[in-house]
């Protein structure tokens, strides 16, 4: 049916119930709702369309307001605003990877060494922790010496500790000679030295018995491969403060040059994007194109510490905890849940997650030290003082200072 049409059959049935006031009363509210819904939010009354321009000089009065470029269209200068937004957007993420090389500069290099030079702390523990535990001077029922034989113990056991630090293990007739990667010497232990009449050892009566070539052994293990390692990881650490200080000197560059990027965006939208027009439209562009950060990635691992008041049980942070209410969190899903990138979120969503990042990189970390130090199980039933030293040393370790605990 044409328009002309419509119309005739719509008053045509409206004159049929014309004499009845409660039919026409509904009609009339349902063709006032199918207006509303036609309606196009975008137009304005002439009362309001003067009161946004009587708005507009006002900011222009008090200084709020942009200037474009020579020639620049309202196009061209939305571009210019994303562009600078992308900029900070770019800067955030370096800055976010030069706090985790910092976090984890230490450890990365430790690894680095033990790699280069073959050790494993493992089989270190491990081979001191056997030696320790042997009676040497120990006997069975018949008053013999009752420790273990060569070939379990020189020719099984120190060879496979040998073997584990990269070195090699060369077994002859009744002796084994041992090579360590890093070592300079050469070891050799006879069985008439590991077992003969003089290769148990004892100061005086009240001091315990030991094995001479096990302190041989000992000896050279440390002295050509353990102390080695360990000299390599103190100056490792010493390069790595210089390294940490070269990243906080970056970051610290970083900072300046978002504050600079910051300061432009705020020109060229200048007003709060509340208050008017113009800058939401800015900000609302700006938006469309920032970077991208997986939000599979960040949300999920920081979500457990936004709602709660103690975001956690190892580490003092300090701040306004909970960083979201319970009543957000919600909302909180639903954007996590409608977007696949951080900077697609709106801001106080981003704030969120990075407020979250920040204490788990700083958490995680931590935790790690901890488990590395053996104290997982019994730090959180230590005093409060020795808690404090171990925090500090983790900190000190990874050139980080107590501030790095507020979180704002």
């Amino acid at each position: 049916m044409t328009t002309m049409q419509l119309n005739a059959e719509l008053f045509r049935a409206l004159s049929e119930i014309t004499d009845n006031e409660t039919l026409m009363t509904k009609a009339v509210k349902y063709i006032k709702k199918l207006a509303a819904k036609k309606k196009d939010s975008t137009l304005m009354s002439k009362e309001e369309f003067m009161a946004n321009i009587d708005k507009a000089e006002k900011q222009y009065e008090q200084g709020k307001y942009t200037e474009m470029l020579p020639g620049e269209d309202l196009a061209a200068h939305l571009k210019r605003v994303a562009a600078v937004q992308k900029d900070i957007d770019k800067i955030d993420k370096e800055i976010l990877a030069i706090d985790d090389k910092i976090i984890h500069a230490t450890d990365i290099i430790e690894e680095q060494v033990y790699a280069d030079m073959h050790y494993d702390p493992v089989s270190y523990a491990d081979q001191t922790i056997e030696i320790d535990n042997i009676d040497w001077g120990k006997k069975d029922a018949f008053g013999e010496r009752d420790i273990p034989s060569f070939n379990d113990f020189v020719v099984g056991k120190m060879a496979a500790w040998v073997k584990a630090q990269g070195g090699t293990a060369t077994a002859g007739k009744g002796v084994m000679k041992f090579t360590l990667p890093n070592g300079d010497t050469e070891l050799s232990i006879s069985k008439y030295q590991y077992d003969g009449p003089f290769s148990i050892k004892q100061k005086n009566a009240w001091t315990p018995t030991h094995n001479f070539a096990v302190d041989r052994f000992v000896d050279w293990m440390n002295a050509e491969h353990v102390s080695k390692v360990q000299k390599a990881v103190a100056d490792a650490k010493t390069l790595a403060g210089d390294m940490v200080s070269k990243l906080q000197d970056e970051r610290k560059a970083k900072m300046s040059d978002r504050q600079k990027k910051a300061d432009e965006l705020k020109n060229l939208q200048n007003v709060d994007p509340n208050s008017g027009i113009w800058a939401a439209v800015c900000d609302l562009k700006s938006n469309s194109d920032k970077g991208k950060i997986l939000l599979s990635i960040q949300g999920g691992r920081v979500t457990r510490y936004l709602f709660t008041k103690k975001p956690s049980d190892l580490i003092p942070f300090k701040g306004n905890f909970p960083i979201l209410e319970d009543y957000q969190m919600s909302a909180f899903y639903k954007e996590i849940q409608k977007h696949m990138y951080l900077d697609e979120c709106p801001e106080w969503v981003q704030k969120a997650v990075l407020k979250g990042e920040q204490i788990y990189l700083i958490d995680t970390s931590f935790s790690n030290y901890l488990k590395k130090s053996g104290l997982s199980d019994k730090f959180n039933s230590m005093k409060a003082a020795d808690k404090a030293t171990i925090l500090v040393n983790f900190l000190d370790n990874n050139s980080l200072g107590l501030e790095r605990l507020n979180i704002n």
